[in-house]
């Protein structure tokens, strides 16, 4: 079974365009391009738009042109998109890639545009069928038109796995402090040695404070090579577009049933928590019990978008006697750091 090795990356982009003349011949074929987007910048998504802009033989009235209205790639997997053109042997083009959110609004580093100089493809004057290229990497500064990950595994039967992650809402929502050395972005999981299967989620570590993802495990295959995975974002949470809000918010809970069915008693040490995003899932802390409104309150200070969803879930911290077959509290067959409100994959939110 390989072993992964976990890496974390972030690169920036920038380029511009220029234009070339050459001239064609007869007998079409049509040249498939196939491009990696992986060093992109930013979280690129499959419902995003990947350009070829530029022009063919010096013409920019055909499939592409240096505008928002040129072709577009079809993603067909991942960081992987494809983009047809029908052209001559003999034929030149000219062009950059450019990706962006919708065709006038550019990701990455400079607007969208790729950097370095143009890019050349000629087809093969010979060429008689259908051509479909090598990988071509969108280009970065400093790089190139590379694989963004180098790392090599030094031991046989060793992959890499390079994971990205967009964190621009917990820097938004004052969750991440870039500027804080303590605030660690890291990612935790295990492989399954008999399917190979990464289960993984992303994490804020802050040394005394976790933050973990709110939502389920990821989970990847191991490839049979060093392998960079697309860009997600933290929580599957896009950075905020509206106003961001800081507020004091009360959660509340009745525990009524439990008690009834002998399931729950603050009298022995029994106690209610409420984890969440805004608290690094914070199980030990326990809420304050209302005697007059018989629940168990709590304050959570809250910065987010406005009209946003906050994960969080309700949990019971049972005394240590309630695991001892030996006391009168004793609870058969519970199971500790299972206090979960049910069901256990969902939430308040």
């Amino acid at each position: 079974m390989n072993k992964i090795i976990p890496i974390l990356w972030l690169v920036f982009t920038l380029g511009f365009g220029f234009s070339s003349i050459t001239h064609a011949q007869d007998e079409p074929i049509n040249v498939t391009f196939v491009v990696n987007t992986s060093t992109v910048a930013d979280t690129l998504t499959e419902n995003h738009v990947v350009q070829m802009r530029g022009v063919i033989n010096g013409d920019d009235t055909g499939e592409i042109n240096w505008g928002s209205t040129s072709k577009q790639a079809t993603n067909v997997g991942g960081d992987y998109w494809e983009l047809d053109l029908t052209l001559n042997p003999g034929d030149e083009v000219t062009y950059k890639f450019w990706v962006g959110s919708t065709t006038e609004l550019g990701l990455g580093f400079d607007g969208g545009w790729e950097t370095g100089d143009n890019n050349l493809y000629t087809v093969p004057t010979d060429a008689s069928e259908d051509i479909r290229t090598d990988v071509i990497y969108y280009a970065t500064p400093g790089q190139g038109r590379v694989a963004p990950f180098t790392y090599g595994a030094s031991e046989e039967g060793e992959v890499a796995l390079h994971f990205r992650v967009n964190v621009g809402n917990l820097i938004e929502t004052n969750v991440l402090d870039t500027t804080n050395a303590n605030h660690i972005v890291g990612v935790r999981g295990q492989i399954n040695a008999e399917t190979g299967v990464v289960a993984h989620k992303f994490v804020i570590d802050k040394g005394d404070e976790i933050n973990w993802e709110s939502t389920p495990d990821r989970f990847v295959n191991t490839p049979a090579a060093d392998s960079t995975l697309r860009w997600v974002f933290f929580s599957d949470t896009p950075p905020p577009t509206g106003t961001v809000v800081t507020a004091d918010v009360e959660f509340k809970v009745s525990v009524g049933l439990l008690e009834g069915l002998g399931y729950f008693n603050r009298a022995v040490g029994d106690f209610v928590a409420v984890p969440g995003g805004f608290n690094g899932w914070d199980t030990s802390t326990s809420m304050t019990y209302d005697e007059i409104e018989d629940v168990w309150k709590s304050t959570q200070e809250i910065t987010g978008e406005v009209g946003s969803s906050v994960a969080y879930k309700y949990f019971i911290n049972w005394d240590d006697s309630r695991f001892d077959p030996e006391s009168p509290n004793y609870i058969p067959n519970l199971t500790a750091n299972n206090g979960w409100e049910e069901p256990g994959s969902t939430g308040g939110a």
